[in-house]
């Protein structure tokens, strides 16, 4: 008996030291990091936003940041998502400039070149929307 409860420690041991990230400074084992240029998904977290610190490491590697899409169990989903200012005289778009009063500053410059100054639309998952307006 005392040579299974070892053989049992053990196991769960090395089955740790495989994980590939540790997010929680308390705790045997880490979180496995999957994923590729467009998401990952990291197990063994409590909340999504545990992981994003290394779900932004990993979309680093492909000139991108994580958003959260979503968390399930111990699961959390990140998209993989490149900053991007996109729009014309009309309106302008923000990819993962945060909420609106982040965005807003990078948004009237947009708008300012176009000798019209920005107004809030709306906000679309990770994507903030600001109509020119003259």
């Amino acid at each position: 008996m005392k040579i299974l409860i070892t053989v049992l420690f053990v196991c769960i041991l090395l089955t740790g030291c495989e994980k590939k990230e540790k997010i929680y400074t308390v705790g045997l084992f880490g979180s496995n990091v999957v994923g590729d240029s467009y998401g990952v998904k990291i197990d063994n977290i409590w909340k999504a936003t545990d992981g994003l610190k290394v779900a932004d490491k990993h979309c680093g590697k492909y000139g991108k940041r994580a958003y959260i899409v979503g968390h399930s169990g111990y699961v959390g989903v990140y998209d993989c998502v490149k900053q991007s200012i996109s729009g014309n005289k009309n309106y302008v778009t923000l990819t993962l400039y945060g909420e609106e009063n982040e965005a807003l500053p990078y948004a009237e410059k947009h708008c300012n070149k176009f000798g019209r100054s920005a107004t809030y639309k709306s906000k679309e998952k990770y994507k903030v929307i600001f109509d020119c307006i003259e």
